[in-house]
């Protein structure tokens, strides 16, 4: 991963289990990364559907992502507050300089009241069904969705608010944008 350094641009790009593009976010800011863990900031990007169709986000986020967990998060700086999005997927991976997972329909959305909602269960199943993921993805996916929920109950990486803003702000220095929230 030495051609991706703190401060560089990249796009992420997740894929359905059939390998199709499913959606692609433009200009991410690299904010820190070791052997595990890859954690990214963005802010009014634009992502790309499998369609083509375009759209903008509305708010500055910090991406955290893990090459060995089966799980990627997403935290959202609204008004609010922090709004978590969490997608149960493959681990990340680098391919030529973009950042990449498998997404696998399974979420979880922290709101900044404290509620927690599952989300997509029965699109996940229908997938299972379509693209025939092995018993072992489907168990790794069950796995990962008891571990985010474990993780958001105890307040744990990356669902502290404290390093989210953290990054938050480092992300602002690193891009030179004042960001509300």
């Amino acid at each position: 991963m030495s051609y991706v350094q703190v401060g560089d641009s990249f796009d992420i790009v997740s894929y359905k289990y059939d390998g199709h593009m499913h959606r692609m976010w433009q200009g991410n800011v690299l904010i820190y990364h070791d052997d595990s863990r890859i954690v990214c900031g963005n802010a009014y990007v634009i992502v790309t559907e499998a369609d083509g169709s375009t759209w903008r986000t509305k708010e500055g986020a910090i991406c955290f992502f893990d090459r060995h967990e089966w799980f990627n998060v997403i935290a959202m700086f609204r008004d609010d507050g922090i709004h978590y999005y969490t997608n149960i997927s493959t681990p990340a991976r680098w391919e030529q300089g973009r950042l990449t997972y498998i997404d696998l329909e399974l979420d979880v959305r922290l709101l900044p009241d404290g509620r927690l909602e599952i989300l997509d269960e029965d699109e996940f199943r229908e997938m299972r069904e379509v693209f025939g993921y092995p018993l072992k993805v489907v168990t790794r996916a069950r796995e990962s969705l008891s571990r985010v929920i474990q993780l958001i109950q105890n307040g744990r990486y990356p669902f502290d608010q404290e390093t989210a803003r953290a990054y938050y702000q480092q992300f602002q220095l690193l891009t030179g944008q004042n960001l509300e929230s």
